[in-house]
């Protein structure tokens, strides 16, 4: 992204200014799209999760000559669903003709893991290989030789780059897990090593949970 409003400044297409993006979660706060700027910068506030072509819409929709104020949604007394077709017209209306290029990366590393950010997603390899694992919580634990690999709802057990065990998770935990390695056992709270929801086990590659205490 900084690249490319950097192009679009060179092209003159942008003026020489801050962009200033704030993205709030869809599920904490209403529908919304403020699209304004200032003698300083180019302000944008949007909910939602948004693809990088959308954001690159959204730069574009700066650099049009006709360009005014877009705003829809900022009051939490409008119309939720109206809101989100007003947001899904927009972008639509403001597509790029031309894909947008797509690089890849990695992100994170350690050992044989990766995160590679490729295709407008984060995605996790081992080695070359695509793991069938959603990067959406807590970076990968590793204990020893293993590695534990966090999904929303989902606890993955990488052994010799093979998932060997995966645990559903059935209680209200945080997406993002409080985590504390020990020799054989890692234990995945929320809120503090007190407060732990699971174990696991190295010596037996099983889970356990603290209501139970029974293998999962």
């Amino acid at each position: 992204m900084n690249t490319y409003i950097s192009d679009q400044i060179e092209k003159s297409l942008l003026q020489y200014k801050k962009f200033e993006i704030q993205i709030y979660d869809a599920v904490l706060t209403h529908p919304h799209i403020e699209l304004t700027q200032g003698k300083n910068g180019y302000f944008v506030s949007i909910s939602g999760f948004p693809t990088l072509e959308k954001l690159v819409s959204i730069v574009d929709y700066f650099s049009k000559p006709n360009w005014q104020p877009f705003i829809v949604g900022v009051t939490s007394n409008t119309n939720s669903d109206v809101v989100a077709e007003q947001i899904v017209d927009f972008y639509k209306a403001n597509a790029r003709s031309i894909p947008f290029p797509k690089n890849s990366f990695s992100v994170w590393n350690q050992d044989d893991i990766y995160l590679k950010y490729m295709n407008d997603r984060l995605q996790y390899y081992t080695n070359e290989t695509l793991l069938p694992i959603e990067a959406t919580s807590s970076l990968p634990v590793k204990i020893n030789d293993r590695f534990l690999l966090f999904e929303r709802g989902m606890i993955f057990v990488l052994k010799e780059q093979k998932i060997s065990k995966k645990l559903k998770i059935d209680t209200p935990i945080s997406e993002d897990y409080d985590t504390y390695q020990y020799n054989t056992w890692v234990n995945i709270c929320n809120g503090g090593e007190h407060n732990w929801h699971y174990s696991y086990s190295y010596t037996e590659n099983r889970f356990y949970k603290r209501s139970s205490y029974k293998n999962d």
